[in-house]
C-alpha cells in the first residue's frame, strides 16, 4: 500500500554540482518531504572526472548501488571522500514507500583542476587620454571555471559591474594618471596562479594620430542564459577617439529597451532566445575602421509539462504517454520507473519525449519519471500510475438469471395480469485491441463492460487479412475464426501462423447464455512487423548535399531525393550533438 495517497512524494532538498580537489570530503543530503520506507543511493561515474559538462546520459549509463549511508527519518546523509579520481560522476538518491519510488535529480562531483598557462606576450602600448582601454590575460583550463584579477602597483583593479563575470580589464576613458605597469593572475577558488603577461600603459595627450586598434583581441563567443545579463566586450583605441557602433547580423536594430552600449562592449538584460546570434562592433575614426565578430549563443535550462500528474490505466491496454519538452540545447531525455531505466522492460518502448506501453502490466504501477538533462541543469516531472487489474472469473460472470433468487408473491384475491418482462441486453465486446508477440503471432485482447444481465457461455476470435493499399484479391476473403472456445473470465487470446509482414483485421464475437451471439467492431488495420521489416523495405533516402550556418541556432539544409518516381510527403532531418 502507497504511503500518502493525497500528497505526493518530492525532493525538498536542492542537488548541486560541485567541484572539489583530491583530499577533500563532502556530504550530501536528500531530503524528502514524506518520511520513506527506505533510501538508496546510485553512482554513475564519468571517465571525464575532470569537466563539468560530462556528458551522462541517465537511461543508460552504468551505475552501482550505494548502501552505506547515514539514514534520518526524512533525510539520508552520503559522505563522499574525494580520495582519487573514481569519485567522480552522478549521486542520485532513491526514496522508496513500498513499491513506489522516487528518484532524484542527481547530485554531480568533478575533480578541481588549475590547467597550465599558455605562454602570453607582454603588451606596450601608448595612447591618447579619453579612450577606453581593454586588455585581456588568457586563462588556463580550469574546473571550476577560473577567473582572472587585475592589479597596478599591487591595487586590484575593479571589474565593471554589468551583471556577469568580466574577463578583461576595462579602464573607461583613461587618463595620464592611469599610466603605468599592470599584471593579472587567475584563480579557480582553490587554486591561484600569477599569469607572465604584462601591461605598459603609456596615457599621453599628445598621441601620434592612428587608425583604431585592440589592444586584446576580444573574445569571439559567450554563452548566456535565459534571464540573465551579458556583457560583451569590444574596445578599440586610436586618435581621434574611435566612435563604435553595434549592430546584430540579421536584425535590423538592437532591442533599445534591453540593450545598452557602455565603455568597453554593449549589454544585453535578461537574454531571451531572440538575443542569439552574431554581433559585430564597428569602431572608426578619420583614418579608418576596425570591427569584430561576437557569436552569443543562448542557453535555457530544460522545462516539462505533462499535462497529467496521475493516470488509470487497466491492465493489458496499451498506453501512450507524452510530456513537452522545452531547453537549449535540446535536453536528453530519460524515463524512470520506480527509481530505475525502462530501457531494460520489453514491454516498454521510450522515444525521446514519449512512452509506449504494450501491453500495461501489474508491475508498470508506481512513479514514471522523465528526466531532461542539459547542460545548463537536470529537471524531472513525475506521472503516478494505478494498474486498474483485470477481473477475476467470479467478478466476469454474471449471475444467471435462473439463480437469481425470487422473491415470493404476496397473496391477493384478484388475479393480476403477469407483467411483460424485457429481455436482458446482448453487450457487445470492446473493440480489440492488438499486440505483437512475434513475427508470427499476435494477442488480441477485449473486455465486457456493464454487463447485468445474461451470462457468457464463451468468447471466439476472428481475423482476416488485409490487402495492401496498391494490391486487391482475386478472391474474396472471408473471416478466419478460431477453433478455441475463449472461457468467459478470459479476455486475451494469442494467435499463431500469420504471414509476417501483413495487413490483418480482427473482431471477438461472445456468446451468451441464450445461445445468441453478439460481435464487437473490428480491430484498426494491423501491420504484423516483422523484426527484420525495415532491412529488407528501405525507404528511399534522403540526400544531404550542403549545410549552410545561418546562425549558432539554425543551419539551411539543401538535399537531393533519390526515387522521383516515389511520392515522398517528408523527409526528417535528425541530429546529434558533438561536443569538442
Amino acid at each position: 500500500m502507497l504511503k500518502s495517497l493525497q500528497h505526493f512524494e518530492y525532493l525538498v532538498s536542492q542537488p548541486v554540482s560541485m567541484s572539489l580537489p583530491i583530499g577533500y570530503d563532502t556530504s550530501l543530503l536528500c531530503e524528502m518531504n514524506i518520511v520513506p520506507d527506505k533510501f538508496e543511493w546510485k553512482f554513475y561515474p564519468t571517465d571525464e572526472p575532470y569537466n563539468r559538462a560530462a556528458n551522462i546520459i541517465l537511461s543508460n549509463a552504468s551505475y552501482r548501488l550505494i548502501h552505506e549511508f547515514r539514514p534520518n527519518k526524512k533525510k539520508s546523509e552520503l559522505l563522499v571522500p574525494v580520495k582519487d579520481e573514481l569519485v567522480a560522476g552522478d549521486y542520485q538518491c532513491l526514496a522508496y514507500y513500498g513499491a513506489f519510488v522516487v528518484a532524484s535529480v542527481p547530485w554531480r562531483i568533478t575533480l578541481a583542476r588549475l590547467g597550465q598557462s599558455h605562454p602570453q606576450k607582454s603588451v606596450s602600448v601608448t595612447v591618447q587620454a579619453g579612450n577606453t582601454v581593454s586588455w585581456r590575460c588568457d586563462v588556463p583550463e580550469s574546473n571550476p571555471l577560473a577567473y582572472v584579477d587585475y592589479t597596478k602597483d599591487d591595487k586590484y583593479i575593479s571589474p565593471p559591474d554589468v551583471g556577469n563575470r568580466v574577463k578583461s580589464m576595462i579602464l573607461p576613458h583613461v587618463n595620464v594618471s592611469e599610466s603605468g605597469v599592470y599584471k593579472c593572475s587567475t584563480t579557480n577558488t582553490f587554486e591561484k596562479r600569477n599569469l607572465d603577461s604584462t601591461l605598459k600603459l603609456e596615457v599621453t595627450h599628445h598621441a601620434h594620430e592612428k587608425a583604431p586598434f585592440f589592444i586584446s583581441q576580444p573574445v569571439s563567443e559567450h554563452t548566456a542564459t535565459k534571464g540573465s545579463t551579458l556583457f560583451l566586450e569590444c574596445s578599440a583605441v586610436g586618435k581621434p577617439i574611435p566612435k563604435v557602433v553595434w549592430y546584430k547580423k540579421s536584425q535590423s536594430q538592437l532591442p533599445a529597451h534591453r540593450t545598452e552600449v557602455i565603455a568597453g562592449g554593449l549589454l544585453i538584460k535578461n537574454i531571451s532566445s531572440r538575443d542569439d546570434g552574431v554581433y559585430v562592433c564597428n569602431h572608426t575614426n578619420s583614418h579608418g575602421s576596425i570591427f569584430h565578430e561576437i557569436m552569443v549563443k543562448y542557453r535555457e535550462e530544460p522545462s516539462l509539462d505533462c499535462s497529467i500528474n496521475a493516470t488509470d490505466i487497466n491492465q493489458g491496454e496499451n498506453r501512450d504517454l507524452e510530456c513537452e519538452v522545452r531547453g537549449t540545447p535540446e535536453p536528453e531525455i530519460s524515463w524512470f520507473l520506480n527509481g530505475f531505466s525502462v530501457l531494460n522492460d520489453s514491454r516498454i518502448e521510450a522515444i525521446g519525449n514519449k512512452i509506449y506501453f504494450r501491453p500495461i502490466e501489474k508491475r508498470h504501477a508506481g512513479n514514471l519519471q522523465i528526466f531532461a538533462r542539459n547542460i545548463v541543469q537536470t529537471v524531472y516531472s513525475s506521472i503516478r500510475i494505478r494498474v486498474i487489474p483485470l477481473p477475476t472469473s467470479i467478478d466476469e460472470i454474471p449471475t444467471p438469471l435462473h439463480n437469481r433468487p425470487r422473491h415470493k408473491p404476496k397473496k391477493s384475491r384478484v388475479t393480476k395480469r403477469p407483467s411483460r418482462q424485457r429481455a436482458p441486453k446482448m453487450i457487445p465486446p470492446s473493440k480489440p485491441v492488438v499486440s505483437r508477440v512475434k513475427d508470427d503471432t499476435v494477442v488480441v485482447r477485449w473486455n465486457i463492460s456493464n454487463n447485468n444481465g445474461l451470462s457468457i457461455l464463451f468468447f471466439k476470435v476472428q481475423y482476416k487479412e488485409i490487402p495492401f493499399a496498391n494490391q486487391t484479391y482475386t478472391s474474396n476473403k472471408g473471416w478466419n475464426t478460431a477453433n478455441t472456445d475463449i472461457a468467459p473470465n478470459i479476455n486475451a487470446y494469442e494467435i499463431s501462423d500469420l504471414k509476417p509482414d501483413h495487413f490483418y483485421k480482427f473482431r471477438v464475437a461472445v456468446v451468451y447464455s441464450n445461445n445468441d451471439s453478439i460481435m464487437s467492431q473490428m480491430s484498426k488495420k494491423f501491420h504484423l512487423r516483422s523484426i527484420d521489416f525495415d532491412k529488407k523495405n528501405p525507404l528511399p533516402v534522403c540526400l544531404i548535399t550542403h549545410v549552410e550556418t545561418i546562425s549558432h541556432s539554425s543551419i539551411k539544409v539543401y538535399w537531393n531525393y533519390s526515387c522521383p518516381s516515389s511520392i515522398l510527403h517528408l523527409c526528417h532531418i535528425k541530429k546529434n550533438w558533438f561536443f569538442q
